[in-house]
């Protein structure tokens, strides 16, 4: 299944790229603090946390900085999340711009021109897989999870 966002992806596939992203064959813990610094810096700026150039960043930007932004930004998306999962995903009771807002934090798409329906069926489709993940994360932190996910489900978009 597609939506705007790309693939909808079950928690099995979600742990296979992310254990394969962090070179993990076994059950290690992936967490923030587990990423090496070219992952951070990817991280900042494939999902757009950063409009700092990634020379400024690679030169200028200590590892622990970045880590902290992330950590930040991944934090207010796992707590809205938690939220969003508990009122039983009922994203229809969200005002526009309050799924516009949704969709910015969480790097899904909001396209000129994209009808609110479509920004609804991606959130909602993040939260059903965010909430698949949750029961069997096997060692793999949520916050790794939303940083992830919408970079992975755009680089298996449908062309």
């Amino acid at each position: 299944e597609y939506d705007m966002a790309g693939l909808v992806l079950s928690a099995k596939s979600i742990l296979k790229f992310i254990r394969t992203e962090n070179h993990l064959k076994s059950r290690g813990r992936v967490c923030i603090e587990s990423l090496t610094r070219s992952q951070l810096l990817n991280l900042c700026v494939t999902s757009g946390l950063t409009m700092l150039p990634i020379q400024f960043l690679q030169l200028v930007v200590p590892s622990f900085v970045m880590r902290y932004f992330i950590r930040s930004v991944a934090n207010d998306i796992v707590r809205d999340d938690d939220l969003l999962i508990s009122e039983g995903n009922d994203v229809n009771s969200l005002t526009e711009s309050e799924v516009l807002a949704a969709c910015e934090l969480r790097g899904l798409p909001t396209l000129s021109g994209m009808s609110a329906t479509a920004m609804k069926q991606c959130l909602l489709n993040h939260l059903l897989m965010v909430h698949e993940f949750q029961e069997s994360s096997d060692g793999v932190s949520n916050e790794i999870v939303v940083l992830y996910l919408p970079s992975l489900r755009k680089a298996l978009k449908k062309s």
